[in-house]
């Protein structure tokens, strides 16, 4: 049952990411520069200073899966679990089965103690 209620919200929460993806077919190269600063940012462990990087170039791009996943990861970095778990969802609803999202999402959901929410996420894509 509380496999099928996540399944529901993810269901929900899949649709608004969609509609980003529609939105980003037209978007910028100017992403690009953005998110190649955020990603020099948090490969040298700033991932303070590349969130506000990544966030502009999610503004510009909202459809594209690796930029809602390297959200997650300097937010999980940062130890805000609950944030870095909506963009884990949000990149698995654009792109399902992403590896580095289903590990993102079950070490956010244990992070928050969330334990068999945790051991779902990681047994159902196996």
């Amino acid at each position: 049952a509380m496999a099928a209620a996540a399944d529901s919200a993810s269901a929900g929460k899949c649709v608004g990411a969609k509609s980003k993806l529609a939105a980003a077919v037209n978007g910028d190269a100017a992403w690009r520069d953005v998110a190649q600063r955020a990603d020099l940012l948090a490969s040298r462990g700033r991932y303070a200073d590349a969130l506000p990087f990544v966030d502009e170039a999610l503004r510009l791009q909202p459809g594209r899966a690796e930029l809602h996943f390297g959200r997650g990861q300097c937010l999980g970095h940062l130890c805000r679990a609950a944030e870095a778990l909506g963009s884990f969802e949000d990149t698995l609803c654009l792109e399902p089965g992403h590896y580095g999202a289903i590990r993102g999402k079950a070490a956010s959901l244990a992070k928050m103690e969330r334990w068999a929410e945790a051991a779902l996420c990681l047994r159902d894509p196996l």
